[in-house]
């Protein structure tokens, strides 16, 4: 196995292993509001948005954190980039909840992820180009190979822009 690669297996898998912990917290979380009454219960409506607020804050900070001690140790720009982009490109297309459902058990096939298409931009951008006004099971599994894609050439482009521009 080449250098160039393990060091890309590096950065997608800790890229995978940051968002699968990020589903298992929201297994957790699903779980806690379920013991609260489920989802149209008074105490989800209400703090909803604080805690929903409090997730992504997280999420976002484990990312830069991820990161950053990345950089310090290895002081290498492109893939502490890397470790910023991939984490959020994947979370961003869907893979994060693909992950959820998994663990969690839940049922994915032959449903609608209408709250997915009010709060994420990519996954409601991947709907509409595909003629529909939610996502489904088969938008988010585009939207998530879409990602994957994307996440993919973004760290080939950074490896290649470091090299050229000598970082």
């Amino acid at each position: 196995m080449k250098l160039k690669q393990i060091a890309l297996d590096k950065v997608i898998w800790i890229s995978v292993a940051i968002i699968a912990f990020l589903a298992w917290q929201d297994t957790v979380g699903a779980s806690m509001w379920k013991l609260l009454g489920g989802w149209e219960a008074e105490a989800y409506t209400k703090a909803s948005p604080v805690y929903m607020q409090q997730f992504w804050l997280f999420a976002y900070a484990l990312i830069a954190v991820v990161a950053l001690t990345y950089w310090f140790i290895k002081k290498d720009k492109s893939e502490s980039l890397a470790l910023i982009t991939t984490p959020i490109i994947l979370l961003w297309s869907g893979w994060e909840d693909i992950i959820y459902y998994i663990i969690g058990g839940h049922q994915f096939f032959g449903t609608t992820m209408p709250w997915l298409y009010e709060n994420c931009f990519f996954m409601r951008w991947v709907a509409q180009m595909m003629g529909q006004t939610t996502v489904t099971d088969i938008t988010l599994i585009v939207s998530a190979t879409l990602g994957a894609v994307i996440a993919y050439y973004t760290y080939k482009w950074l490896k290649r822009f470091e090299r050229k521009n000598n970082w």
